[in-house]
């Protein structure tokens, strides 16, 4: 027995426990009374027999606690950043797990060790029974398994809004392992996004219409030297209808945003698009006059003007004897024709009064004539706009003709006049005869024989004049 009264004993093979070889062990150090306290000792050293002798003679002793418990506050652990633009702004969050474990890792690794002696076992032969590491280990574990946080809104964010925290936390972990994980909904506010620029691209946008009403095109572009010609660049337009256009209707203009979306923009210029889509009236379109009306003055004038200069000249030109005594503008046919394309002819009317000469020598015979002349005028139109296109080189005249004679004195003089004898010859021919080829669209009363206009409203011209030289002769 070793001196002094000292305990003596063995360590176990992993030198985790000490093995009393002492008879008195377990008693207590000082003297204590009888009865109960007798009996808690006896039950003490029963079971330390007791253990002595299933362990071979070599006993170890553990001591569980089944109370551990851990509270641990989570909040503290997530960041949330945002980036991009106000507007469509990002937001994401991280939870922090360095400093989870190294904050907690001890304590997680003790609830382990107590309620789930397999993951605690395999940890510690993982590392190697480094408890630094087991630690690290214990609390990576349980964020892996148990922890899961996310935020309620993570897109399409602006400046001054607010995200929370959506925790997602495994029951299992206060049940098993009797963990609590303290969290709430916390809440973010958003900023640092940074500011949009607000671009309309319709403000930049030109657009165009040609052709003929009802077979009309139209077509886009941006005006140059445009402060967004960086975003607008990259946009790219069509038309819900862009061909077979007719003045009036309403058309739309959308921005394409199957290549390049909203974000997209925002994202690589820091511009916001506020407008995506617009309307357009179609204007501007030539279209066949459909009546005298639609014919703008001033084309009316200018082809009056080219029509009586071309009369003049080919009068003169015709006889240089013969006196253009007066050219009256009676009005004009309007008529269509009868094919897909519209094709449409002006011809203005005029009531002509000339005195005829017919001169050999000294000798002359005149006669006093009225007649009517008529020119044609192709594909009148107007733009749309209150213009009247009319092409003043294309004329067409009539190539009805009839002769005039005069005899006086026992003498006969004849003229071939290029026109007509009456209004209703004219009308027969240029309107009833064509009915075929020709729709009459509009025809000015003044001319319409239909209504029983002769064209002899002013002052009869007297044919038969008395105004003939003395001399008249044959000739």
């Amino acid at each position: 027995m070793p001196k002094d009264g000292a305990n003596s004993g063995t360590w176990s093979a992993d030198e985790s426990s000490f093995v009393s070889n002492n008879e008195s062990f377990g008693e207590p150090l000082s003297e204590t009374p009888k009865g109960k306290n007798s009996v808690l000792t006896a039950i003490v050293a029963i079971i330390i027999v007791c253990l002595l002798v299933i362990g071979g003679g070599a006993g170890y002793l553990f001591y569980v606690d089944k109370t551990s418990t851990a509270q641990i506050d989570i909040d503290p652990y997530v960041t949330v950043n945002f980036e991009g633009n106000d507007g469509n702004g990002t937001a994401t969050c991280a939870f922090d797990k360095e400093k989870f474990a190294e904050d907690n890792g001890k304590e997680i690794l003790k609830v382990i060790k107590a309620h789930d002696k397999a993951t605690y076992a395999t940890l510690k032969k993982l590392h190697n029974g480094d408890e630094v590491e087991m630690a690290d280990a214990a609390a990576n574990y349980i964020c892996a398994k148990y922890i899961d946080v996310d935020l309620d809104k993570d897109s399409d964010l602006s400046n001054g809004g607010k995200v929370a925290l959506d925790w997602k936390i495994d029951g299992n972990l206060k049940d098993n392992l009797k963990c609590t994980l303290n969290y709430t909904a916390k809440q973010f506010e958003v900023k640092g996004l940074s500011e949009l620029i607000e671009v309309n691209p319709f403000d930049d946008i030109e657009v165009t219409f040609n052709g003929e009403s009802g077979n009309g095109y139209a077509e886009y572009d941006f005006v140059p030297g445009s402060d967004n010609a960086d975003v607008e660049s990259d946009m790219y337009f069509k038309f819900d209808k862009s061909s077979d256009l007719t003045n009036g209707e309403t058309i739309t203009l959308t921005l394409d945003t199957s290549y390049y979306t909203l974000d997209d923009y925002a994202e690589r210029y820091g511009k916001k698009i506020t407008e995506t889509s617009k309307d357009y009236t179609v204007s501007g379109l030539t279209e066949y006059v459909a009546k005298i009306s639609e014919i703008s003055d001033e084309a009316m004038e200018d082809m009056k003007e080219t029509a009586e200069s071309e009369f003049k000249d080919s009068f003169e030109a015709g006889s240089t004897d013969s006196e253009l005594k007066s050219m009256t503008y009676l009005g004009c046919i309007l008529e269509q024709y009868k094919d897909s394309y519209n094709y449409n002819k002006v011809l203005l009317v005029y009531k002509i009064k000339a005195k005829l000469v017919a001169k050999s020598g000294s000798k002359k015979v005149s006669k006093n004539q009225t007649y009517y002349w008529t020119v044609g005028f192709s594909d009148v139109k107007n733009d749309g706009e209150g213009e009247t296109c009319v092409d003043l080189s294309g004329t067409t005249k009539t190539y009805n003709s009839f002769t005039t004679e005069k005899v006086s004195g026992g003498y006969r003089a004849w003229w071939y006049i290029t026109g007509y004898k009456s209004l209703k010859e004219l009308y027969n021919d240029v309107v009833k005869s064509e009915k075929d080829r020709w729709k009459l669209l509009d025809i000015d009363d003044a001319v319409n024989v239909k209504k029983g206009s002769t064209g002899d409203s002013d002052t009869p011209f007297d044919n038969d004049s008395k105004d003939q030289d003395s001399e008249d002769q044959s000739i």
